[in-house]
């Protein structure tokens, strides 16, 4: 009886093996949604549109991404919306002015050229920076983290450090 008991069971088990369910989990491009929500507050007419990104470059796929959508017009308190890999889109939140430092020391930032790490990586992090005034692109850089601290006096690196550090507390608290 054991052993026609055992058949029977390995056989059901044999049948439902291959109807096993699987979730797949698709991953969601914060670019694009970045990139639409900046469109619609360019359309809207937002005066200050910054997008602020985290990636790798040469990573595998499913590596989580998150950008950040910045925004202030003159009348409005500075606004922020974080898109990432998994999550999708975050909520509203305000924050305090991103922008500031960079319209401080536009010149100087400008002027600046970052010096090239001792090593080139085929693999590596990166920020990413766009900045646009009234609908216009104003200010676009991609800076691979290896290129930090070669760079850690100039200007620029201190910009991305406090936006970093603001949007570290922000998500902290």
């Amino acid at each position: 009886m054991k052993s026609v008991t055992s058949i029977f069971f390995c056989l059901i088990c044999i049948y439902c093996a291959p109807n096993r369910r699987t979730i797949q989990i698709n991953s969601i491009d914060p670019v694009v949604l970045a990139n639409s929500c900046a469109d619609s507050l360019i359309k809207a007419k937002v005066d200050t549109i910054l997008l602020f990104s985290k990636g790798c470059s040469g990573c595998i796929s499913g590596v989580k991404k998150t950008v950040y959508v910045f925004w202030k017009s003159k009348y409005v308190a500075p606004k922020i919306k974080k898109f990432d890999t998994y999550s999708g889109v975050g909520e509203y939140l305000q924050v305090d002015d991103l922008t500031n430092y960079f319209f401080n020391h536009e010149y100087e930032i400008r002027q600046e050229v970052l010096k090239e790490p001792d090593y080139i990586l085929s693999h590596f992090k990166f920020t990413g920076i766009r900045l646009f005034i009234q609908g216009n692109e104003f200010y676009e850089i991609d800076i691979p983290d290896q290129s930090r601290r070669p760079n850690e006096d100039k200007k620029l690196i201190h910009w991305v450090q406090h936006v970093e550090s603001s949007l570290f507390n922000l998500e902290r608290n």
